[in-house]
């Protein structure tokens, strides 16, 4: 079953046209990788990295919920 998944990046750089998967210079051992998160994250990203900021998620065994 092919499942299809909403995947965002989120930058302060808004010069970005493309991205292109790199080795972190912090972690060569790690394979070249383009990050990304899934929507129910995007919350964690919709301010600039110098705002406090705090998010929940409440708990749930139903998947489809999440």
């Amino acid at each position: 079953m092919l499942r299809i998944v909403d995947l965002f990046h989120f930058s302060h750089d808004p010069t970005i046209e493309r991205f292109v998967p790199h080795v972190p210079a912090t972690n060569p051992d790690q394979p070249q990788s383009v990050w990304a998160i899934a929507a129910a994250h995007a919350p964690l990203y919709w301010f600039p990295r110098d705002c406090p900021r705090v998010t929940a998620w409440p708990p749930s065994d139903d998947p489809q919920a999440m």
